[in-house]
């Protein structure tokens, strides 16, 4: 019974929004005993929750962290897509992903005549750099200093020190190489002209092709 009484107390914080649990730290209020604890490791830094895959030692401060971490040791993928039956090892990734069934944009730009909405908040997030101006991803080259809006960005701008060039031509006798994976796009269309090309018949063929089909028209006239 007491147990009981507990849970509906809990339940009807829900509806109320009543926050009786305090953070000593920072004052911030929470409506059950368990999301203050929670809350409370990102003060102390405490991580309980330990994996204990082989050569892992990743630790968490919460249960539901470690569960979706070890995931990526079991490739376990429970969250499955209703429409497409793809399936996903965490819950707000199928959530972002039933957004390119449904089409839906709930991250809405709040700037004054933009009105631009997207589907994941990090696109938001990278979009509202184009307002700001804000470039938090700098290049820790040598005397480089460019800084840049978005992370990929910046790796990019890095494979110019580095002369890496990650997006191989697997194409046969080919091996070319390039920054960027759109560059290998555009090299792979030729490939793809080339080699239509070399399937298509010569003038030659298609002369003889005609030549061949009006000998027989004038056969069967």
């Amino acid at each position: 019974m007491c147990s009981s009484n507990y849970n509906l107390a809990v339940h009807l914080r829900t509806h109320t929004g009543e926050k009786t649990h305090v953070c000593e730290t920072c004052k911030m209020a929470f409506s059950t005993l368990t999301a203050l604890t929670v809350h409370t490791r990102t003060h102390t830094k405490e991580k309980p929750w330990k994996c204990n895959h082989q050569d892992c030692g990743k630790a968490f401060s919460t249960s539901g962290d470690l569960t979706k971490h070890i995931r990526t040791h079991t490739g376990e993928k429970p969250n499955v897509c209703e429409t497409c039956k793809k399936s996903f090892s965490q819950i707000n990734h199928l959530d972002a992903h039933m957004r390119t069934h449904t089409k839906e944009k709930p991250f809405k730009c709040n700037q004054k005549d933009c009105g631009k909405a997207f589907s994941l908040s990090q696109n938001l997030v990278k979009h509202m750099r184009t307002h700001t101006k804000e470039k938090p991803f700098k290049c820790n080259h040598q005397d480089c200093g460019k800084a840049f809006s978005d992370p990929s960005s910046r790796i990019r701008h890095m494979r110019t020190h580095t002369g890496e060039k990650p997006s191989k031509c697997n194409h046969q006798d080919c091996g070319k190489a390039f920054l960027r994976s759109s560059d290998l796009a555009k090299h792979m269309a030729i490939h793809a002209r080339n080699t239509q090309r070399d399937l298509a018949p010569s003038d030659g063929q298609c002369l003889e092709t005609t030549e061949s089909v009006r000998w027989s028209q004038d056969k069967l006239w």
